[in-house]
Formats: structure tokens, C-alpha cells, sequence
């Protein structure tokens, strides 16, 4: 199943984890201008968990919605832009 998850933070990178654990083919959105996204697509890893290779990484937003069976959204995410 895609799957696709809104925000790179500390509760979306685990979704994209745990989504990828299940055998789905998770999608990680967040903005260009995250940090923390920026080393994630990089090293694949942050302080708690080592993303496996099947999460792909986005900064577009419309991207991150087309053709997905489900979305997750990080809690903490702030989108500042109209979807």
C-alpha cells in the first residue's frame, strides 16, 4: 500500500518506520526548509530510529498526496500554505 506522511518529525519518521515495517511504501513530506527533513533524506536516520531504504522523501506537498491509499499527519506538523 503508498502510503504518505506529513512531517519529518519525531512521530512522522516513525510512522514512515512503522508504515515500512508493515510492508507499505511509505512517502515522508515536509518543507524544503526542514532541518530535520534535510538530514533524514541524507542519513536515512535521527536520534531514535534508522529509516529503512524503502521510505522515499518529498518536499512537494501535491506530490505527497497523489496516488496514496493513506495518509498520516504528524500532529506537530504546521503546514503555512493551503492544500
Amino acid at each position: 500500500m503508498n502510503t504518505s506522511i506529513i512531517g519529518a518529525g519525531r512521530w512522522g519518521s516513525f510512522q514512515a518506520w512503522y508504515q515500512a515495517y508493515l510492508g507499505n511504501k511509505p512517502l515522508l513530506y515536509a518543507p524544503k526548509t526542514s532541518k530535520t527533513f534535510q538530514s533524514l533524506s541524507k542519513t536515512h536516520q535521527n536520534d531514535y530510529l534508522m529509516l529503512p531504504q524503502s521510505v522515499s522523501y518529498t518536499n512537494s506537498l501535491k506530490r505527497s498526496t497523489e496516488k496514496r491509499h493513506h495518509l498520516n499527519c504528524d500532529p506537530n506538523t504546521k503546514i503555512s500554505r493551503p492544500l
